[in-house]
């Protein structure tokens, strides 16, 4: 019996001798390539071409907004509170603590949204992918009956700097 705490040391030594090599974790599957990006409102293509884009600090996402024409600039982006922009048709789609898809005061916030490229200088490209069809509910305007508006694919704007908001 007094060998046998011996005995188990050298058969312990003899066997722990090895180097095991690190097992390294399978790469993640990539992501499909994401296709253009579309917005069609009640099944009627909407053109919502003039993008830009910023960095959110609170919400410590991207935002890409795109309008229905020229004419908003980065200044009236970064405001938020822009006359330019509140006269406008805006799509914005963010990554982040609060991300979703919004258009006027419509949002919906269960969108499989990946951030596919996010500029690192003014001006730069910010892309952001919407993964699968989102479906917003536009309330109805005086006399008129709801709309729906789908978006998907790929969108991107212009950076234009950080907010605080």
């Amino acid at each position: 019996m007094r060998f046998l705490p011996g005995l188990l040391l050298a058969l312990l030594f003899a066997c722990g001798t090895e180097e095991i090599e690190p097992v390294e974790p399978p790469p993640e599957p990539a992501l499909p390539a994401c296709p253009p990006g579309e917005v069609l409102l009640d099944g009627q293509p909407v053109v919502l071409g003039h993008g830009l884009a910023v960095h959110g600090l609170l919400y410590d996402g991207w935002a890409v907004s795109l309008f229905d024409t020229e004419g908003v600039e980065c200044s009236d982006v970064l405001a938020r509170t822009s006359p330019k922009r509140a006269q406008r048709q805006e799509l914005r789609i963010q990554t982040g603590l609060y991300g979703g898809v919004w258009f006027g005061e419509s949002q919906e916030a269960n969108a499989e949204l990946t951030l596919e490229e996010k500029a690192v200088r003014l001006g730069g490209r910010v892309a952001i992918c919407v993964r699968e069809p989102v479906r917003i509910r536009i309330a109805p305007g005086p006399g008129g009956a709801a709309s729906t508006l789908v978006v998907e694919g790929l969108f991107e704007g212009a950076y234009c700097g950080q907010t605080k908001s």
